[in-house]
Protein backbone atom coordinates (compact mmCIF):
# COMPACT_ATOMS: atom_id res chain seq x y z
CA UNK A 1 0.00 0.00 0.00
CA UNK A 2 0.77 3.52 -0.76
CA UNK A 3 -0.17 6.30 1.46
CA UNK A 4 -0.43 9.23 -0.67
CA UNK A 5 -2.52 11.40 2.11
CA UNK A 6 -2.80 11.41 6.04
CA UNK A 7 -0.43 9.73 8.51
CA UNK A 8 -1.29 6.77 9.84
CA UNK A 9 0.70 4.37 12.78
CA UNK A 10 1.38 0.66 12.73
CA UNK A 11 1.88 -0.93 15.75
CA UNK A 12 1.82 -4.23 16.56
CA UNK A 13 -0.71 -5.33 19.62
CA UNK A 14 -1.82 -8.24 22.36
CA UNK A 15 -4.37 -8.69 24.62
CA UNK A 16 -3.00 -6.51 27.25
CA UNK A 17 -0.99 -3.71 25.64
CA UNK A 18 0.03 -2.29 21.84
CA UNK A 19 3.05 -0.90 21.30
CA UNK A 20 3.28 1.60 17.75
CA UNK A 21 6.15 1.31 15.94
CA UNK A 22 6.03 3.81 13.25
CA UNK A 23 4.40 6.83 12.08
CA UNK A 24 3.85 6.44 8.17
CA UNK A 25 3.36 10.21 6.40
CA UNK A 26 2.28 10.35 2.58
CA UNK A 27 4.27 8.64 -0.15
CA UNK A 28 5.55 6.17 2.11
CA UNK A 29 4.60 2.28 1.75
CA UNK A 30 3.08 -0.08 4.00
CA UNK A 31 3.42 -3.64 4.06
CA UNK A 32 6.36 -4.05 2.73
CA UNK A 33 7.77 -6.41 4.86
CA UNK A 34 5.60 -8.85 3.48
CA UNK A 35 6.49 -8.52 0.07
CA UNK A 36 8.75 -11.43 -0.64
CA UNK A 37 6.28 -13.70 1.94
CA UNK A 38 7.71 -12.79 5.05
CA UNK A 39 4.52 -12.33 6.91
CA UNK A 40 5.54 -10.31 9.86
CA UNK A 41 2.26 -9.35 11.09
CA UNK A 42 1.28 -5.58 12.09
CA UNK A 43 -1.97 -3.28 12.08
CA UNK A 44 -2.01 0.09 10.88
CA UNK A 45 -4.33 2.46 11.16
CA UNK A 46 -5.08 6.03 10.64
CA UNK A 47 -4.41 8.80 12.86
CA UNK A 48 -5.94 11.77 10.36
CA UNK A 49 -7.96 11.69 7.31
CA UNK A 50 -6.28 9.45 4.66
CA UNK A 51 -5.38 8.05 1.35
CA UNK A 52 -4.08 4.81 0.38
CA UNK A 53 -3.02 2.99 -2.89
CA UNK A 54 -3.27 -0.19 -2.66
CA UNK A 55 -0.40 -2.21 -5.28
CA UNK A 56 -0.65 -5.35 -6.99
CA UNK A 57 2.55 -7.55 -5.57
CA UNK A 58 3.10 -8.40 -8.76
CA UNK A 59 3.26 -5.03 -10.55
CA UNK A 60 5.30 -3.58 -7.69
CA UNK A 61 7.94 -6.78 -7.74
CA UNK A 62 8.13 -6.01 -11.76
CA UNK A 63 8.55 -2.53 -11.35
CA UNK A 64 11.70 -3.62 -8.79
CA UNK A 65 13.11 -5.86 -11.44
CA UNK A 66 12.78 -3.39 -14.53
CA UNK A 67 12.99 -0.28 -12.85
CA UNK A 68 17.13 0.51 -10.80
CA UNK A 69 15.98 4.16 -9.75
CA UNK A 70 12.69 2.82 -8.57
CA UNK A 71 14.54 -0.03 -6.68
CA UNK A 72 17.16 2.02 -5.20
CA UNK A 73 14.59 4.52 -4.10
CA UNK A 74 12.67 1.93 -2.61
CA UNK A 75 15.96 0.11 -0.88
CA UNK A 76 16.62 3.58 0.58
CA UNK A 77 13.17 3.86 2.20
CA UNK A 78 13.14 0.88 3.54
CA UNK A 79 16.48 1.05 5.19
CA UNK A 80 15.73 4.48 6.82
CA UNK A 81 12.43 2.57 7.83
CA UNK A 82 14.30 -0.30 9.59
CA UNK A 83 16.96 2.72 11.02
CA UNK A 84 14.00 4.09 13.15
CA UNK A 85 12.40 0.77 14.04
CA UNK A 86 16.43 -0.06 15.62
CA UNK A 87 16.28 3.21 17.34
CA UNK A 88 13.20 2.72 19.07
CA UNK A 89 14.57 -1.45 19.83
CA UNK A 90 17.59 0.55 21.51
CA UNK A 91 15.38 3.36 22.95
CA UNK A 92 12.70 1.35 24.97
CA UNK A 93 15.95 -1.74 25.90
CA UNK A 94 18.21 1.54 27.11
CA UNK A 95 16.32 4.07 28.43
CA UNK A 96 13.45 4.96 31.44
CA UNK A 97 10.55 6.82 31.24
CA UNK A 98 11.40 9.84 30.54
CA UNK A 99 13.99 9.52 27.79
CA UNK A 100 11.83 7.34 25.88
CA UNK A 101 9.13 9.71 26.09
CA UNK A 102 11.67 12.63 24.79
CA UNK A 103 12.51 10.32 22.38
CA UNK A 104 9.04 10.30 20.87
CA UNK A 105 8.85 13.68 21.07
CA UNK A 106 11.85 14.78 19.37
CA UNK A 107 10.95 12.08 16.40
CA UNK A 108 7.46 13.19 16.15
CA UNK A 109 8.73 16.97 15.82
CA UNK A 110 12.07 16.02 13.78
CA UNK A 111 11.02 13.40 11.62
CA UNK A 112 6.85 13.01 10.93
CA UNK A 113 5.78 16.96 11.53
CA UNK A 114 9.33 18.89 11.01
CA UNK A 115 7.54 21.35 13.38
CA UNK A 116 7.84 21.98 16.68
CA UNK A 117 4.14 21.57 17.28
CA UNK A 118 2.53 17.68 17.82
CA UNK A 119 -1.24 17.98 15.88
CA UNK A 120 -3.66 16.61 18.41
CA UNK A 121 -4.60 13.71 16.37
CA UNK A 122 -1.76 12.34 17.79
CA UNK A 123 -2.90 11.71 21.31
CA UNK A 124 -1.73 11.01 24.89
CA UNK A 125 -2.12 6.63 23.91
CA UNK A 126 -0.33 7.18 20.75
CA UNK A 127 2.91 9.16 22.50
CA UNK A 128 2.45 6.16 24.88
CA UNK A 129 2.68 3.57 22.60
CA UNK A 130 5.03 4.97 20.80
CA UNK A 131 7.04 5.36 24.05
CA UNK A 132 6.66 2.12 24.92
CA UNK A 133 5.49 3.18 28.55
CA UNK A 134 1.94 2.94 29.93
CA UNK A 135 -0.39 5.86 29.06
CA UNK A 136 -0.77 6.93 32.49
CA UNK A 137 2.95 7.69 32.89
CA UNK A 138 2.40 9.78 29.58
CA UNK A 139 0.34 11.74 30.64
CA UNK A 140 2.22 12.19 34.08
CA UNK A 141 5.62 13.04 32.35
CA UNK A 142 4.48 15.58 30.07
CA UNK A 143 2.35 17.22 32.54
CA UNK A 144 6.01 17.48 34.47
CA UNK A 145 7.54 18.57 30.96
CA UNK A 146 4.70 21.30 30.90
CA UNK A 147 5.65 22.53 34.71
CA UNK A 148 8.99 22.39 33.82
CA UNK A 149 8.13 24.68 30.55
CA UNK A 150 9.67 22.27 27.90
CA UNK A 151 6.22 21.80 26.68
CA UNK A 152 3.07 23.52 26.34
CA UNK A 153 -0.24 22.27 25.96
CA UNK A 154 -3.17 23.96 23.45
CA UNK A 155 -6.29 21.77 23.18
CA UNK A 156 -4.85 18.55 22.03
CA UNK A 157 -1.73 19.92 20.65
CA UNK A 158 2.34 19.64 21.95
CA UNK A 159 4.44 22.66 21.61
CA UNK A 160 7.77 21.48 22.36
CA UNK A 161 9.52 25.18 23.65
CA UNK A 162 12.91 23.34 24.85
CA UNK A 163 14.45 21.18 22.06
CA UNK A 164 17.76 21.56 24.22
CA UNK A 165 16.61 19.96 27.37
CA UNK A 166 14.33 17.36 25.41
CA UNK A 167 17.85 16.41 23.95
CA UNK A 168 19.34 16.09 27.17
CA UNK A 169 17.04 13.99 28.52
CA UNK A 170 17.10 11.68 25.20
CA UNK A 171 20.74 11.17 26.02
CA UNK A 172 20.88 10.94 29.49
CA UNK A 173 17.83 8.18 29.48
Amino acid sequence: MLLAEGQTKSYIENANRSYNFMISCPFEFIGLSSLFGNHHYFSTSALSNSLVYLIDKQVFLQLLAQNSSFNFAIMKWYCNSYKIIFQKMQCIANKQAIGRLADTLLYLCDEIFMSNTIPGFINRKDIAGLSGISTENAVRILSDFKNDSIITITGNSIIVNNFNILRTLSLAG
